[in-house]
């Protein structure tokens, strides 16, 4: 009897000290799932993805890619923003602005490297539709407008995800290929 309340008592230890770790790190375990199903949502996209390609810019610099997909009729440059809250943006000006509760934040329009990327992407494969895309997670909000190559993930899976019954057309294929030899590195 007395083993087993020990160990009846062990568990019990253990779960609570498991519970307060979690109240402790809600947050950022929620982040880390958050990232994890976004990136994920991201590379079911197409037929075959690349997710941090640094690639040759095409003037003897580099970019850095996030994610890379081939779609059945075309490559597919995703970037992904990884922010929370309202959204105040437009493809025209150079910051936006994040609103999370009660603080505001500034940052770089992500737009103006998404159209790096995809330029970089266009100097290495100058005969194949490129295009590009911001994917944002579901929980933010643009309550002045959306500009038009930003994206949910659901939107993303709704124009994207819809080929995977079609093959990739071959100029897409080889394609893919030559762009997987020029890719520096990738994870």
């Amino acid at each position: 009897m007395i083993v087993s309340e020990t160990i009846a008592y062990g568990l019990l230890a253990l779960l609570l000290l498991t519970a307060i770790v979690g109240l402790i790190f809600f947050k950022k375990i929620k982040h880390a799932y958050l990232d994890w199903r976004l990136f994920h949502a991201v590379k079911k996209l197409g037929k075959q993805s690349l997710g941090n390609a640094i690639l040759s810019d095409g003037m003897d610099g580099t970019v850095c890619i996030d994610n890379l997909v081939l779609l059945v009729d075309e490559i597919l440059v995703v970037s992904v923003g990884r922010y929370q809250g309202a959204v105040f943006a437009s493809e025209r000006i150079d910051v936006w602005t994040q609103v999370v509760g009660k603080r505001s934040y500034k940052f770089t329009n992500p737009l103006l490297k998404l159209e790096q990327d995809v330029a970089a992407v266009r100097a290495n494969l100058p005969d194949i539709k490129v295009s590009g895309a911001l994917v944002f997670p579901h929980d933010v909000s643009f309550p002045k407008g959306k500009p038009d190559n930003v994206i949910s993930v659901s939107e993303a899976k709704q124009r994207f995800g819809n080929d995977q019954a079609l093959s990739v057309k071959t100029e897409y294929q080889e394609a893919w290929e030559r762009l997987k030899t020029k890719v520096i590195s990738e994870t």
